[in-house]
């Protein structure tokens, strides 16, 4: 018989309690900024696009670093090909104190190291999306065709870096 492992369970309320800092801002295509996990530490994000559309709504697509730092000041790579999670569509809210993202520096066009486009899965329509709205073959990193937050993202980096650790609520 094969081992049967049991996931550990772990609250959502507690892996979004490890949040803090941020700063309200209005993020911008090549803004550098940080998220904080206590017991994690800081880790680099970088605004790839800023005018993303979901229906109505305005979005930013973010990419988030497999790096972690003791201060939000660090010197980060920010390797495309690195990202903890695929790329996330968020809103500015996202951008605030008490738990949000705050930003660190800016990069211009040219110094940004990004993928030529972005794929998103569409679960309701059961297909992908690019990062002009248009529907595309899948790629990766494939993100979620959804409006995420930085919760979210945060238990996307809990669950990834403690692979037997279930999320919920």
């Amino acid at each position: 018989m094969g081992a049967f492992t049991r996931m550990k369970k772990v609250q959502m309320r507690d892996v979004i309690g490890l949040l803090e800092g941020g700063k309200k801002e209005k993020p911008k295509k090549g803004d550098l900024f940080v998220m904080y996990m206590r017991g994690i530490g800081f880790i680099p994000g970088l605004v790839v696009k800023d005018d993303f559309r979901y229906g109505k709504e305005k979005l930013c697509v973010i990419y988030l670093y497999s790096e972690f730092g003791n201060d939000e000041n660090f010197n980060f790579l920010r390797n495309k090909e690195r990202l903890i999670v695929p790329p996330a569509l968020v809103t500015e809210m996202d951008w605030r104190g008490g738990g949000g993202f705050r930003n660190t520096g800016h990069l211009n066009d040219f110094d940004m190291n990004v993928f030529s486009s972005h794929c998103f899965y569409d679960r309701l329509k059961n297909r992908y999306i690019d990062d002009s709205g248009e529907v595309c073959e899948k790629s990766e990193p494939c993100g979620l065709y959804a409006i995420s937050n930085i919760g979210a993202e945060a238990i996307g980096i809990y669950e990834k870096l403690n692979p037997d650790v279930e999320v919920v609520d």
